[in-house]
């Protein structure tokens, strides 16, 4: 199974240790899926001051990920696919989605992910149906989002 898991539960199995999200991550490890992370990640991770933490994330994207999407590899894919990522993100954001969730949703899209991973209810889960409205609208992918236990 392909996913892309944001930031938020990576973050809450390594820095709070939520039961829910260590064993999610367990899981992941073990090679339950295969993980696609957008090399964006890697950058906002790399901005915080927290080095143990930062450290730790970036180093379980770089081992666990099947494939870090540099952002020349989304722009190919973008443009192979006839893709207006400025377009369907903007249609994002007028739906109430953060321009950061807007791009994650674009690409788990667009690489035919099954599932985004993530704890994120006001941007992502509550929004689910508008989404993939949008999705639909440009021809795109629709997408599942649920939590690390629903999966």
């Amino acid at each position: 199974m392909k996913i892309l898991v944001d930031l938020d539960v990576v973050t809450i199995a390594l820095w709070n240790k939520d039961k829910e999200a260590v064993e999610f991550i367990e899981n992941v490890k073990k090679g339950k899926f295969e993980i696609y992370t957008p090399h964006v990640i890697l950058d906002l991770v790399s901005k915080w001051r927290y080095e143990k933490l930062k450290t730790a994330i970036k180093h379980f994207y770089e081992l666990y990920s099947k494939e870090i999407l540099t952002p020349q590899r989304l722009l190919e894919k973008f443009e192979s696919r006839g893709v207006d990522s400025d377009k369907v993100v903007g249609s994002l954001v007028q739906i109430g989605v953060k321009i950061d969730d807007a791009a994650l949703v674009l690409v788990a899209s667009v690489f035919d992910v099954d599932v985004l991973i993530t704890y994120n209810r006001k941007h992502f889960r509550s929004k689910s149906k508008e989404i993939n409205e949008v999705l639909e609208k440009y021809g795109l992918r629709k997408i599942s989002i649920l939590l690390p236990t629903e999966i």
